[in-house]
């Protein structure tokens, strides 16, 4: 088990002549052997007990009737994890057991099971678990769990916690007192599965194992306290500390504690140790652990200076050529990029215009220089004499030739064309070249993300406002329903705007949106409900869905199992592909509407939620309830399958008859389904491609699914579009 993270601090964090350490684990003031060293004046069970039994030595905290083995302490995170029993129930017969359950009181510590780091966790096949307690002020909180399966080979070896073989789920705040126990008295699974366990324990812990089942009493469980200073509160601004305030240190200060009342210390910026000691915190040099280790010139940076401590800070001090960053821990340049880049451009125009005049004066030069050489040139043969001849005959203007023409007139020079030699019997001929440049038509790229299309050609990309991507479709010469009918869909125009739905005429659903790349729809699904008019009168309605057959199965990531209402038992049943029948189930609890809090998680007062598993090709949600105790402020109970995050609970919920659909579930409650192409698999390297290989575009690839069989296309790096259509996917 990893220890909880500590400070980096070397110096004492006990008090003078007390140990600071027993066995492996650290003891930080407040925390103590003896009344003398800790701060038992605030609460007694800061003194710990060492149990020296044991080698090593094992740290124990709480009382004689109540103990548990302490693994580690952290002051910087207020936390503190312990060993606890496991609660159990184990089975000799189907009616013969043994049972230990523990409880904690925890109303006069300053510990709290941490909500944020702990599950309630059930183990067994059959089994219903449930957590009961006082939370604060609050009345008493009941949430359960409920965790199944028909033998050892249904279920996986390190499969999530989500009803097969083992549940798990969140614990609420403020947590002062609890008991973990398993609510049954015969058990039908005891033949393979002896002992069914209920524990609170660290998330992450736990991964399920099949030898779990198996045996009697076959693991020991860990769990995590948060500590804190319970009698009091930070000083509000501006009043006096109190005398008997915990951060006595002059570099800490008091913060609120987020899991139950009371108050922290930590130790100020720039400083680290333990604020509850005088003179606990002491200076962070900064300066010495950026040569320690890299990482921390990203955490104190001062790049371009020289870095300098300074209580509970440090300085960085610029070296020559740069200048203040604007802050005391960041050096820059003299000049800022865009300075330099203007310094640098007028550099770079100046050069350019004194080569263009130099080039310029060049040019001039060469143009006077080859000038008077062709006047020379000109004289020497015969021009003045050909001049003077045209002006004689009055010709204004002489043709200059080509050097093709020239070519052709003198028949490649044939010297039997000459008709005079001597000193001017060949007149210079100026000849021109004439150079054509060609551009290129430039046109639109064919298939630009602008204009491409995922649908066949003459298909409807959209019913209102939701599109509509092959190998989905409205009608069946739209769709890829050789693949699978139910990729199908039907628009209803019924309403405005329209809304495609999916499924038969008995259990159509509504769909939000389709996602190509992700494999994954989002429909709406009937809320399932139960309405009591009276303690033992009520109206039902629930809903099963068989997806076999389908491309669809709900997401176990993406989705939870929520039953909302108070002394609610919600179940939700179906079948895996290879697992055979699954169960389970969460039990929600609340004696009134002012014991529940608005926004709340749904960990048992008025809602819970539990997740889900994968390859679910069937389910049914039900309630196992024939009577209620709380029809007179909660009439209606609801369960559902609903995507992570959408439910938050609100007291409203409760009241009325169908308050929670009509106020938020009139179209159902959202789900997030993973589709994908069932009737295959992606081809193995080497073997030929199958006729009905859906990825047919030639910028494509074949993925694994997330969650059941089959498979998905996707285009290839750097193109996009739709890999389902032929050349769907372009560059």
């Amino acid at each position: 088990m990893a220890a909880a993270a500590g400070a980096t601090f070397d110096g004492s964090i006990s008090l003078p002549g007390c140990p600071d350490k027993h066995g492996d684990v650290p003891i930080p003031y407040p925390f103590s052997i003896g009344v003398d060293c800790g701060a038992s004046s605030r609460n007694s069970s800061f003194n710990l007990i060492c149990n020296g039994k044991t080698d090593p030595p094992r740290l124990m905290v709480g009382h004689p009737e109540a103990v548990a083995e302490l693994a580690d302490i952290s002051l910087e995170h207020s936390e503190m994890r312990v060993l606890s029993p496991v609660s159990h129930i184990c089975f000799k017969s189907n009616i013969t057991f043994t049972k230990f359950t523990r409880g904690y009181e925890m109303q006069d510590t300053p510990f709290l099971p941490s909500p944020w780091r702990n599950h309630f966790i059930v183990i067994g096949c059959n089994t219903l678990g449930l957590i009961g307690s006082y939370k604060g002020a609050a009345s008493q909180y009941v949430a359960g769990w409920y965790s199944y399966c028909d033998g050892v080979n249904n279920t996986s070896d390190g499969a999530p916690c989500a009803g097969m073989g083992c549940c798990e789920a969140a614990i609420p705040a403020n947590l002062t007192t609890f008991e973990v126990i398993s609510e049954m008295n015969q058990s039908k699974v005891w033949g393979f599965n002896l002992c069914f366990y209920t524990i609170v324990a660290e998330v992450g812990w736990y991964n399920f194992r099949q030898q779990d089942l198996i045996g009697s009493l076959g693991f020991i469980n860990d769990r995590a306290l948060g500590g804190v200073a319970k009698n009091g509160s930070c000083p509000e601004e501006g009043k006096d500390t109190p005398n008997d305030c915990a951060c006595i240190c002059a570099n800490s200060h008091c913060m609120a504690t987020n899991n139950g009342p009371g108050y922290l210390c930590q130790c100020s910026k720039g400083y680290e140790g333990n604020p509850y000691l005088l003179n606990g915190c002491q200076d962070t040099d900064e300066c010495a652990l950026r040569k320690q280790d890299p990482k921390y010139e990203d955490l104190y940076p001062c790049r371009k200076g020289v870095c300098h401590n300074t209580p509970g800070s440090y300085l960085c001090k610029c070296k020559t050529g740069n200048r203040s960053g604007g802050t005391n821990f960041r050096c820059k340049s003299l000049h800022s990029p865009t300075e330099k880049l203007v310094i640098g451009l007028s550099v770079y125009v100046s050069a350019t215009v004194v080569m263009a005049f130099t080039c310029m004066l060049l040019m001039q030069f060469q143009r006077k220089r080859h000038k008077r050489e062709n006047d020379e040139y000109f004289k020497q043969n015969g021009g003045l004499k050909l001049y003077d001849e045209m002006r004689s005959r009055h010709v204004d203007t002489i043709r200059i030739l080509t050097e093709k023409e020239t070519n052709r007139a003198t028949d490649n020079y044939n010297e039997n064309r000459v008709i005079g030699c001597g000193d001017h019997g060949v007149s210079t001929v100026m000849v021109i070249f004439i150079a054509s440049i060609f551009f290129p038509a430039v046109g639109t790229l064919a298939g630009a993300s602008s204009g491409r299309s995922t649908l066949l050609p003459d298909c409807p990309d959209k019913c209102g406002n939701v599109s509509i991507p092959y190998p989905f479709g409205i009608g069946a010469h739209c769709a890829a329903i050789s693949l699978n009918s139910y990729f199908n869909l039907d628009c209803d125009s019924t309403v405005d705007p329209p809304r495609p739905t999916a499924g038969g005429s008995e259990d159509t659903v509504e769909i939000a949106d389709i996602s190509l790349k992700h494999g994954e729809m989002r429909v709406y699904s009937p809320v399932n409900h139960i309405c009591f008019t009276s303690n033992t009168t009520f109206t039902k309605f629930t809903t099963w869905y068989d997806l076999k057959h389908t491309p669809f199965l709900p997401s176990p990531s993406r989705n939870h199992f929520t039953v909302i209402g108070c002394d609610t038992l919600g179940l939700i049943t179906g079948y895996k592909e290879t697992a055979g029948q699954y169960v389970t189930g969460c039990y929600s609890n609340c004696e009134g509407i002012n014991s529940t809090s608005e926004g709340a998680p749904c960990a048992g007062m008025g809602c819970c939620e539990v997740a889900i598993p994968t390859n679910l090709i069937s389910l049914e949600i039900i309630f196992e309830m024939k009577q209620s105790r709380v029809s007179n402020f909660n009439p209606c109970f609801y369960s559902m399958v609903a995507e992570i995050g959408w439910c938050t609970f609100r007291q409203q919920d409760l009241n009325g008859v169908l308050g929670f659909i009509d106020g938020r579930a009139k179209r159902g409650a959202p789900v997030v389904v993973d589709w994908a192409i069932r009737n295959g698999s992606c081809p193995q390297k080497g073997n030929a491609t199958p006729t009905d290989y859906a990825c047919i575009s030639a910028n494509s690839y074949c993925m694994a699914p997330n969650n059941g069989p089959g498979y998905l296309c996707q285009c290839s790096g750097g193109y996009e579009g739709n890999p389902y259509l032929l050349n769907g996917c372009q560059g």
